[in-house]
């Protein structure tokens, strides 16, 4: 046994490890630093990854310091040596503990070292070069003090918790139920799931944010740093220190990086026999407690109900991500995304692999509107569905120009409102022509100019001109005080030499005539038009510009399928949106009467509508039988099993009705800031990094969010 200090301690116990050729090597250490570690270690290195010498370590975790001086190499560096040790029968354990403070080394059986020196650069030193700190310690080289030694390591090992592969961190000060952050033991990538203890109960969380620190780097002012309260309790307080640190380390400035991440906790998750049963966060972990990485059957779990194959979670790319099918059938969804991110491959994926396959369990027709020959043709990668086309090139075209009419909200919205009376004239013309199986434009109008008729014999008499105008004559004060009436009594009296009957009639009724009309542009009076939505109703369906009747497109979607409507012969973008504005109304009539009487789920359907921006464009276009019926079907489609599913590269393009009916949302790259601005507004539970990153996706990431899947994740659609 002898005295050592920290200009001896590193070349003795550097020496003793190197001669352990069997058995084991043990550290007990409250902060290592990794290239003291591998400096001692060097000579026994081949041995422990031949598997010869095993190697357990304890070290001390319950503090920022402790991660801010045992820097994360340590921990990637015992990985290697254990993926090695593993393959030929070694192993290489680590162990921590919140409160761990001794320093214990053991060289086999052959010697062990005791002493105030933690296992870093200012605790072990040579001569030629001390460590910083002064030291001082006992090396044991007899049996009995070796077995003391190496006895009190293993009551500290069996106190301490395990290290293993699974662990990422540590929970840092302060940490609330809300986000927290971890001191890492590797890199963590944003959107990476961890997890944490709570007695029996599991918190599930995810990386929101990924940072990186150097201890020893000189100090940035604080205001440029994002957390300056967190970052200030890694540093001294003395600027000018920090600067020498980071000058001092600069050539070693790899080995001190300092992982960080920025966690926010998710749910509260109990296991009750098969399933999961969540609840919120409401108390936070305990600083310095540990922090693993999210269990994959939790995540299956989670994400992967179906096993459907079509995206798999961005920072856990073996775990399947499946979205819900009864809450995209019961609701609706949006794809979002610029051209060339991935959204119309992932639709086709999503279909041939996802919905395709249920459609006889869901009796469920699924409606492709197709607008530029994306789903079908020679030139699509749609091959793998196997579509029945809807609508041929000329087919409907003449008929689909004229704009549909089905009762007085269309003409409120198409022409205008009505009075009271036209309201009500309107209202039931439509009710009568609904009785008729096969009606026409010409029954319709028939219908109508009835009742017109009838209003008309039943509108008030106008105010009498001629009665005014005889009040004037009679009254000598007013034939003064209106030339026009002067005029026609000069008239009048003219009229009366004539001897001719007709030709005195004549003169009579257009002296009249004149006069009463002078009489009333002299008061500014102009004729109402008595009856004029009704009117410009009548005229729209006898020029041929409206139709009552609709395109009977529905009866080509009888059976439940997989269907397109071929839109793409069709250039005249006002004639596609009545096209689908009509089987769109056509099928959420049958569906909703489907329901009254008693026949849930009769027709349930799903349109998947590209280009959604020009069919329901946000802004203006009032009247737009596309937009009406999609906005009708975002509204009130779920409660008869009819749902959409849009697609559009520009949300903020897109109608707000309908965008934030849309349940579910699978988000790809943005990069115009009013899209981007949209889904900040519109798309609940999406976090402001995520936001933050749109901009940044390749093809094929997106974010999943919404009720088709438990929280908003990040993916990778599998190609």
């Amino acid at each position: 046994m002898q005295i050592n200090s920290n200009s001896s301690n590193l070349e003795a116990l550097r020496s003793a490890i190197a001669n352990v050729k069997s058995g084991e090597i043990c550290i007990a250490s409250g902060w290592i630093r990794s290239h003291t570690l591998k400096e001692v270690l060097g000579g026994a290195e081949k041995a422990i990854r031949s598997g010869k010498v095993s190697l357990r370590l304890i070290l001390r975790a319950g503090d920022p310091v402790d991660l801010k001086i045992t820097d994360s190499y340590v921990f990637s560096y015992l990985e290697d040596l254990k993926a090695d040790a593993l393959k030929r029968g070694g192993s290489v354990t680590l162990r921590y503990s919140a409160k761990h403070h001794a320093k214990l080394y053991v060289a086999g059986e052959k010697a062990a070292m005791i002493g105030s020196y933690n296992l870093t650069g200012g605790g072990f030193g040579t001569e030629d070069r001390p460590g910083s700190n002064p030291e001082a310690g006992v090396f044991f080289d007899d049996p009995q003090g070796i077995a003391d030694v190496q006895a009190r390591f293993d009551e500290l090992w069996e106190s301490s918790l395990p290290v293993n592969e699974s662990l990422a961190g540590f929970v840092a000060n302060a940490a609330s139920n809300r986000e927290f952050f971890v001191y890492a033991t590797r890199p963590l990538a944003a959107g990476t799931f961890v997890q944490y203890d709570e007695g029996d109960d599991v918190i599930l969380c995810k990386v929101e944010e990924s940072l990186r620190y150097h201890a020893d780097y000189p100090l940035i002012a604080e205001g440029a740093l994002p957390e300056p309260e967190l970052f200030q309790t890694l540093t001294f307080s003395d600027v000018k220190t920090n600067a020498l640190q980071g000058i001092a380390f600069s050539g070693d400035a790899r080995d001190h990086q300092l992982h960080i991440a920025r966690v926010k906790g998710i749910n509260r998750i109990s296991k009750q026999g098969e399933r999961y049963v969540f609840g919120p966060v409401n108390l936070p972990p305990r600083v310095g407690a540990g922090v693993n990485l999210a269990d994959k059957a939790l995540l299956e779990g989670f994400f992967n109900p179906a096993a459907k194959l079509y995206a798999a979670l961005e920072e856990n790319a073996d775990i399947a991500v499946s979205l819900d099918t009864r809450s995209l059938l019961s609701k609706h969804m949006a794809v979002l995304g610029s051209t060339g991110s991935g959204k119309s491959y992932f639709v086709k994926q999503f279909l041939a692999r996802h919905l395709v396959p249920v459609i006889k369990e869901e009796q469920l027709r699924i409606v492709v509107i197709d607008t530029h020959g994306e789903y079908g043709g020679a030139q699509s990668d749609a091959k793998d569905l196997a579509f029945t086309d809807i609508i041929s090139e000329e087919e409907h075209l003449e008929q689909a120009s004229a704009q549909l009419i089905s009762d007085y909200e269309d003409v409120k919205a198409i022409i205008g409102a009505g009075s009271r009376e036209e309201k009500n004239a309107i209202t039931r013309a439509f009710s009568e022509f609904q009785k008729q199986a096969e009606g026409t434009n010409e029954d319709m109008l028939k219908i109508l100019r009835s009742e017109r008729e009838r209003l008309a014999g039943k509108t008030e008499t106008e105010v009498s001109w001629e009665s005014i105008l005889r009040n004037f004559l009679d009254n000598e004060a007013d034939l003064e005080k209106h030339a026009v009436v002067k005029k026609y009594k000069e008239r009048m009296d003219a009229a009366a030499t004539v001897t001719d009957r007709a030709s005195q009639d004549y003169l009579h009724s257009q002296a009249k005539r004149m006069a009463v009309e002078a009489i009333q542009k002299e008061y500014n009076y102009k004729a109402p038009d008595k009856f004029p939505i009704l009117d410009a109703l009548i005229n729209r369906l006898a020029q041929g510009s409206a139709r009552v009747s609709n395109l009977k497109l529905i009866e080509a979607i009888q059976k439940p399928g997989l269907y397109r409507l071929n839109l793409t012969a069709i250039d005249e973008a006002d004639v596609r949106q009545a096209i689908v504005g009509d089987l769109m109304r056509e099928v959420f009539i049958r569906a909703k009467q489907g329901v009254k009487q008693g026949k849930s789920g009769s027709f349930n359907t799903l349109f998947v509508v590209d280009e959604a921006q020009n069919y329901a464009p946000q802004g203006g276009a009032a009247g737009l039988p596309s937009k009406a019926a999609m906005k009708l079907i975002a509204s009130e489609g779920r409660k008869f099993n009819v749902a959409l599913l849009v697609m559009t590269q520009r949300p903020a393009y897109l109608s707000k009705d309908v965008l934030s009916q849309c349940n579910t949302q699978a988000i790809f790259r943005l990069i115009n800031n009013q899209d981007i601005k949209a889904i900040e507004e519109l798309v609940e539970g999406i976090s402001k990094y995520d936001v933050m990153q749109l901009p940044t996706f390749v093809p094929g990431q997106a974010i999943f969010t919404g009720v088709g899947v438990e929280m908003p994740v990040r993916v990778r659609i599998n190609s």
